[in-house]
């Protein structure tokens, strides 16, 4: 007698691995999904599906990760930390066109020459101000305003040792002592100068040769500031009539003017004009202050 189970095969009891086989291919046939892209992320859920081979892509929506956002995806990236701004080569690593150092997209100056040393924004450094980069500046400590050269040495004209753009006489002759700020020292013009020592005979306006003298020195601190020109004011004290002392103090200040103008002096340069007693310094009610308001004075107009 057999039992009926023996006859016509097994019914799997005995056989397991059957049914793994099986579980298996019933798995597998569920759990698969169209992936264009190969990204592991189903057609119906990729919202990127054309995902280059290699990108790292978000599990759930399919779409590359670049956490450097230089438009090249992780996994393709190279350089993956690339700074925010920068342009980036197919690789994503930093363009630099000019080799300073500052990548291509912050570099404001990227035709930088070779060797200059630059700022954060690639831009050459220029430590004095001077226009002149210090990779090709060879006086890299030029005082301010100084004019310079295309080397970034200052220029100085006259050759006093004040640079041009500081120079406020830069005609100065050669050899003579000047200033700080380069003007002859004995022959610097204020603003207003009273010419002390020039005098005239009572009522004249004949200059006396003592007279000359002090006028000389004049003539040589205007030939040693050619752009300077003045004002050449006569004023009388206030013995007398007015109208008489304004035309005695014109004719003086033409007297100084004429003389400036026989050495040499540009006519266009000097002005006179007679102010009588109209603007006294000094007291009027005493010899003293007369003889003290009976003056010369030049004024400079620039």
């Amino acid at each position: 007698f057999k039992d009926e189970r023996d006859i016509g095969g097994s019914d799997g009891l005995d056989n397991p691995t059957g049914f793994f086989e099986f579980g298996l291919m019933l798995t597998g046939y569920l759990g698969s999904c169209e992936d264009d892209d190969e990204d592991g992320v189903c057609n119906d859920d990729d919202r990127c599906p054309e995902t280059p081979a290699g990108c790292i892509v978000d599990e759930e929506t399919g779409c590359e990760l670049d956490r450097d956002g230089d438009g090249v995806c992780d996994g393709l990236d190279a350089c993956p930390d690339t700074p925010a701004g920068c342009e980036v080569d197919a690789a994503g690593c930093t363009l630099d066109s000019d080799n300073d150092g500052v990548c291509d997209g912050i570099d404001r100056c990227d035709d930088t020459p070779e060797g200059c040393e630059v700022d954060e924004h690639g831009c050459p450094l220029d430590a004095d101000g001077d226009g002149v980069w210090d990779c090709r500046d060879d006086c890299p400590d030029t005082p301010e305003d100084c004019n310079v050269d295309d080397k970034g040495c200052p220029l100085d004209g006259d050759g006093d040792g004040i640079c041009d753009g500081l120079d406020e006489c830069p005609g100065t002759p050669q050899g003579l002592e000047v200033d700080d700020v380069g003007c002859p020292v004995s022959y610097k013009i204020q603003k207003e100068l009273v010419l002390v020592g020039v005098t005239f005979p009572v009522n004249q306006a004949t200059l006396t040769p003592e007279s000359k003298e002090q006028l000389d020195k004049v003539v040589e601190s205007l030939k040693a500031l050619p752009h300077v020109k003045l004002e050449i004011a006569g004023h009388t004290d206030n013995s007398g009539s007015r109208e008489y002392n304004i035309e005695l103090s014109q004719r003086r200040a033409e007297s100084v003017r004429d003389y400036f103008i026989e050495q040499g002096i540009d006519p266009d340069r000097l002005i006179a004009k007679g102010y009588g007693p109209d603007n006294p310094k000094y007291d009027n009610s005493t010899a003293e202050g007369r003889s003290k308001n009976r003056r010369v004075e030049l004024i400079r107009l620039n």
